[in-house]
């Protein structure tokens, strides 16, 4: 029940569908005795719809709990960056940035800190981000390695036809994901490659949405 709430309710978020997100998170919440995790994500659900003090209960009852207390830590730096919390930010980053190095010495199969928090903690070293992205992208590549592929057809591609590239985000607008990489999908060669970006939102018509769908 968990997991199948859990991947619902991620897409519902992905698509703004903020009223679905909340009873899911909720029913997960409820579903659960322990449910930190779900506690947290409801937290970033109100944060996204502007109940800051809502948003700022689920996060502390988050904290209070001794369940996932890494993982709950990590979404709270997050959160207080959402809100606007700077009270403790430099002794957060710190504990952040030794929680990333400890996890990635240690060889923990799932790192608490992801390559994405390396937007907006300057102490993440550019050597750190890529040995968590290294670390995520073979735990990814391990998750896939033993699911079964579905039977498709290919044909080898002649030396006239561009090969085909496909972007799926729900981030291609005014987002720290949109603002930093808006940029790259008009850097390919259109007489080498043929470039297709696939959002899973709808348009928040910025210009940065405006210059991936003119590029792309």
């Amino acid at each position: 029940l968990g997991i199948q709430l859990y991947v619902r309710t991620v897409a519902y978020e992905h698509c703004s569908k903020f009223g679905y997100s909340l009873k899911c998170y909720s029913a997960h919440v409820d579903s659960e005795s322990h449910s930190v995790i779900a506690e947290t994500n409801l937290a970033l659900v109100y944060q996204s719809i502007g109940e800051i003090d809502t948003a700022s209960e689920y996060i502390r009852k988050a904290l209070g709990s001794q369940h996932h207390p890494t993982k709950t830590f990590i979404a709270s730096v997050f959160s207080s960056a959402c809100f606007c919390d700077w009270s403790t930010r430099n002794e957060d980053l710190i504990r952040l940035v030794q929680i990333a190095e400890k996890e990635l010495i240690d060889f923990v199969p799932n790192l608490s800190v992801q390559p994405f928090y390396s937007m907006f903690v300057p102490q993440l070293t550019p050597i750190i981000s890529l040995r968590l992205s290294r670390a995520f992208a073979r735990r990814a590549s391990l998750n896939t390695l033993f699911r079964k592929v579905l039977k498709s057809s290919y044909s080898p591609q002649t030396s006239q036809q561009r090969i085909k590239i496909g972007y799926v985000s729900s981030s291609f607008g005014n987002h720290p994901t949109g603002i930093m990489t808006q940029g790259i999908y008009g850097l390919h060669d259109k007489s080498k490659f043929e470039v297709f970006c696939y959002s899973i939102s709808q348009s928040d018509s910025s210009s940065i949405w405006d210059r991936v769908r003119r590029d792309a």
